[in-house]
């Protein structure tokens, strides 16, 4: 994948105002993206971050059994949604590693969920305060990702303000004027 950027000054900065600067970065061994075509303000600052809980989302997984059930599901969802929240600032979507943990304890079936392992050792304290018997079946290692991040201080990275980023192996600028 290939991005184009442009970048006109406008009152920004009197050193540059009314110049237009382009850059093209290829984005090698692209794996996602969340781009919007246009205009990119107020997310006006570009880095590329290695750690950041966007890229947990790529990253290594844990994958585990639920056995048993709970006495209160509303109560421990809360408490596994505000620990995921605190701990990955909603760059990972709950309903995606816990969207069946309802069913699946209402029916006492035994089915594996996956979470990023980042995340697994803040679960694993909510599990135990509720009873919930787990057992871990594997680690699985994926890529080593980096992000193209753009962001901005009045929204901080630690948290999906839906700052648009790109995800891959690595980025290269190809063109700049």
């Amino acid at each position: 994948m290939i991005i184009s950027l442009e970048a006109f000054y406008d009152q920004f900065d009197e050193q540059f105002e009314g110049h237009k600067k382009s850059w093209k970065i290829a984005c090698n061994g692209f794996f996602d993206h969340h781009l919007h075509a246009g205009y990119l303000r107020p997310f006006y600052q570009i880095k590329i971050l290695t750690d950041h809980p966007v890229l947990w989302n790529y990253g290594p997984e844990t994958f585990f059994s639920i056995q048993g059930s709970c006495k209160d599901i509303p109560s421990l969802m809360g408490d596994l949604f505000l620990v995921h929240n605190e701990i990955s600032g909603n760059w990972v979507k709950f309903h995606n590693v816990f969207g069946f943990l309802p069913n699946i304890l209402k029916t006492a079936t035994d089915n594996q969920l996956a979470t990023p392992t980042p995340l697994w050792q803040h679960y694993i304290k909510v599990l135990e305060r509720h009873n919930v018997k787990y057992t871990v079946n594997e680690t699985q290692q994926n890529r080593q990702l980096s992000a193209l991040f753009f962001g901005s201080v009045e929204f901080p990275d630690e948290y999906n303000y839906g700052q648009p980023y790109v995800a891959a192996e690595s980025f290269e600028i190809l063109e700049s004027a």
